[in-house]
């Protein structure tokens, strides 16, 4: 989804330089706003398709609404995806969240970087096992 949007807002900056090299010869107000306008069809667009995009899974079980975030991953998915998977990346997400929740509460500030030989155990940071 980010990257959808993303290309879309350089795909419409791209197409506004193209028209304001374009329309600079124009001797009229009409070398900027005809720009701008195109400028702004793509925003135009983005706000119009954004509601119909889920919500972030990840962002759903942050704010404690699971049920949810099993509806959103089950719609970004598809059906072609079986409940176990779905049951499997809900896990690791809760497991992420966990470690985050976690690491907040170490207290680690900036000097800790330059502290001890082995600075990840020394920040007192549950680690991801890969």
């Amino acid at each position: 989804m980010f990257g959808f949007i993303s290309f879309w807002q350089s795909f419409g900056t791209l197409i506004g330089t193209i028209v304001a090299n374009s329309t600079s010869s124009i001797p009229s107000r009409r070398c900027y706003e005809i720009p701008l306008g195109l400028c702004l069809i793509i925003p135009g667009i983005l706000i119009i398709i954004l509601p119909f995009f889920p919500e972030s899974p990840r962002w759903l079980i942050t704010k404690g609404r699971e049920q949810q975030a099993v509806n959103s991953l089950r719609r970004l998915r598809g059906s072609h995806v079986d409940e176990t998977a779905i049951q499997k990346e809900l896990e690791d997400i809760n497991e992420a969240h966990a470690l985050e929740q976690a690491m907040k509460k170490s207290r680690v500030n900036l000097f800790d970087l330059w502290r001890g030989t082995d600075r990840v155990k020394s920040c007192n940071v549950p680690t991801f096992n890969i």
